[in-house]
Formats: C-alpha cells, sequence, structure tokens
C-alpha cells in the first residue's frame, strides 16, 4: 500500500521554483520499495530518479 506522502516533504522538490514545480508534479508518482531492492545496476541506464520524502516512509494502518 502507498502512504500518502506529501511529495513537498522532500527538500530537493520543495525547493524547486512554482513554474518548475507544476511541469514535474504531473510526473511525480508514489512507489513502494522493499527493504534491499535494487534501485540501479551499474552499466545500465537510469531510467528514473526517486525523492524520498522527509522523515519515516513508513505507513500506520
Amino acid at each position: 500500500m502507498a502512504c500518502p506522502e506529501d511529495p513537498k516533504s522532500n527538500r530537493l522538490l520543495a525547493a524547486l521554483p512554482a513554474a518548475d514545480w507544476q511541469h514535474w508534479r504531473r510526473h511525480l508518482e508514489s512507489v513502494d520499495l522493499r527493504l534491499g531492492q535494487v534501485l540501479y545496476e551499474p552499466g545500465r541506464p537510469q531510467l528514473y530518479a526517486y525523492f524520498p520524502p522527509a522523515g519515516s516512509s513508513l505507513c500506520s494502518t
């Protein structure tokens, strides 16, 4: 289950100028990552960028 996080809790995203934020926000999606999951393999193209939220990303149910 994805956590309903505010993307702007990430300081890099929060620092974007308003026009840049308006452009990039429609391209963001929340994803669940498993502990130990490999996000990038050396020598392979990197297709995504990850912007973790500030603080804990654990959700309470």
